[in-house]
């Protein structure tokens, strides 16, 4: 699945990650696709042109400049690293990427005449047409101080309350969430998701080709959705496999494209390849969570999608020998999204139905109770008698 046609060193990893979000494709282990027959798809490694990163004589540069900021996180003033491309002007208006280092790295780590390129592979990307002219900033993702006991989980004020907004007010920016990236290399890549996920607000766009021709920030199409989620899962199971030790052999769970059945068992999204046999699990969501939206719980049709999904997943995975993790599986279905003059009619039957069906097929079913209304955490019980007569009697079955 993956064909690595050369070793790839810190700084060809952090062209790379930035290359990612820039939209570019010729990277080191960020993978071209290439069809080899309808059922399946073959992807492989592809090492960057020839002086990608490479200062060019007849090439416009773009500015590097060291900013000082306050920053209330760390009670200090702090510095930061910011790239502006050739002409950049006041009289208009950039995208911006803020891009992280990896563990033990410094804002010097991403740019020329520190220890990084990418102001280079900027500037000969704009030059080659390949990229509308932007912003990037590289800042220290330590943010330590006086009264702080983690400076990395500290960064996230930092960079949100202080950078974000100084960049803004200094700088002729887009303010708007649809003209601000994230990114980062190593730990800088874990930063990156821990940083964003919660603040979708803020930072919604991570990774992937993002920018359209005009340096606009756009969703990616699902051909680079499932780009983005194989190489992603193959990075991971490389990185974990590399640690040795338990990891080794450890059992992985691959996230499955938005956890979606249906895209999940196309043939577009892909199981990594791995030094082991048999290690791997696929993780699904809501084998009928479609019913559930549109209240049709209990009734024939419930039944009917419930068993396609499944077929979906036998037709995929089962025949494969590969292992299913279903995940937020309904544990207590309400009254309202029950079907009118539906067959089942309690959630303990329907919950029975559902788990019979999953670990009858083999399936690892994880059930959804966020709101406690199926399991107690103060007791350690199940609240719902009949479902507890559920659980039980079919953990009875698999032992």
């Amino acid at each position: 699945m993956f064909r690595q046609k050369r070793v790839v060193s810190v700084c060809t990893a952090a062209a790379a990650a930035i290359s990612a979000v820039f939209g570019i494709m010729p990277l080191p282990f960020v993978p071209a696709p290439e069809p080899v027959s309808a059922q399946s798809a073959e992807y492989e490694c592809l090492t960057p042109p020839d002086g990608y990163d490479q200062e060019r004589l007849d090439t416009a540069k773009g500015k590097v400049t060291e900013i000082t900021y306050h920053s209330e996180a760390t009670h200090s003033d702090r510095t930061a690293l910011v790239y502006t491309p050739q002409g950049y002007s006041s009289q208009q208006k950039y995208a911006v990427c803020y891009i992280l280092h990896g563990i033990d790295g410094d804002s010097g780590n991403w740019m020329a005449g520190w220890d990084g390129r990418a102001n280079i592979m900027l500037d000969n990307l704009i030059a080659d047409g390949k990229l509308q002219p932007m912003v990037i900033v590289s800042p220290n993702t330590n943010a330590e101080g006086a009264g702080v006991g983690d400076g990395y989980e500290n960064f996230t004020k930092d960079l949100i309350e202080n950078l974000v907004p100084y960049m803004e007010q200094n700088y002729s920016l887009y303010t708007d969430s649809a003209h601000r990236a994230l990114a980062g290399f190593s730990m800088g890549g874990g930063q990156t998701f821990n940083i964003a996920l919660p603040n979708l607000d803020v930072f919604p766009y991570l990774g992937g080709k993002q920018f359209n021709e005009r340096g606009e920030l756009k969703e990616p199409s699902q051909d680079d959705a499932y780009l983005l989620t194989n190489t992603l899962n193959q990075i991971f199971v490389n990185a974990v496999r590399a640690t040795g030790s338990s990891n080794a052999e450890r059992v992985l769970i691959i996230s499955g494209y938005c956890t979606n059945i249906d895209n999940t068992t196309s043939n577009r999204f892909l199981v990594p390849k791995d030094t082991v046999s048999d290690r791997l699990m696929v993780s699904v969501h809501y084998v009928d969570n479609f019913m559930f939206w549109i209240n049709q719980i209990g009734s024939k049709n419930w039944v009917e999608y419930t068993d396609s999904q499944i077929a979906l997943l036998d037709q995929a995975f089962k025949g494969k020998g590969i292992p299913v993790f279903v995940g937020e599986t309904t544990s207590r279905y309400p009254k309202s999204n029950f079907a009118a003059g539906a067959e089942y009619t309690s959630s303990s039957q329907c919950l029975e139905i559902v788990l019979d069906k999953l670990t009858a097929h083999g399936y690892v079913p994880v059930l959804w109770d966020v709101t406690d209304n199926f399991y107690s955490r103060d007791t350690c019980t199940i609240k719902d008698s009949d479902d507890a007569m559920v659980i039980s009697a079919i953990s009875a079955r698999l032992k």
